[in-house]
């Protein structure tokens, strides 16, 4: 269970990552390598933290998690703040698995970028805690093909 729970937010991440746009055509994009690491807490369940490296092709603009969300279905971005290069947010999610959690972007110089997601939830009536943290290099140029809205 707590595998399937950290491949349902690993997505999530990555999407907040790899902000989207409304254009459908390709445009210039980063090529990033994004190294996530997960720790998930279970009462009761001892897991050490997941670890996962990607290169992946995101947009040049910065992101936007309510944008993102925009495609998980029972989940909304609240408190959405932008202050220079730093997007803060709150997000909730409804439905089988409940939870609520804070996340925390940064842009850095050279297309660099780091952050953090800290979410509180119930899955099958159990308690979780996830803290996850990741950060991405540009590598690259690559052609971005933005997700259809």
């Amino acid at each position: 269970m707590a595998l399937r729970m950290a491949r349902m937010f690993f997505p999530l991440i990555l999407l907040v990552a790899c902000a989207g746009s409304q254009v459908l055509a390709s445009e210039p994009g980063n090529l990033m390598k994004v190294t996530t690491t997960t720790r998930m807490q279970m009462p009761g369940m001892s897991m050490p933290p997941m670890s996962h490296a990607t290169t992946v092709c995101t947009s040049t603009r910065k992101p936007d998690p309510r944008r993102m969300m925009q495609g998980q279905k029972d989940c909304k971005v609240t408190d959405f703040r932008r202050e220079g290069d730093v997007v803060t947010y709150r997000m909730a999610c409804t439905g089988a698995v409940t939870m609520a959690g804070e996340g925390r972007f940064e842009m850095l110089s050279g297309g660099a970028m780091r952050g953090s997601l800290h979410v509180t939830g119930n899955s099958g009536g159990r308690a979780m805690t996830m803290d996850t943290t990741f950060e991405g290099q540009r590598v690259g140029s690559c052609d971005y093909d933005p997700p259809a809205q």
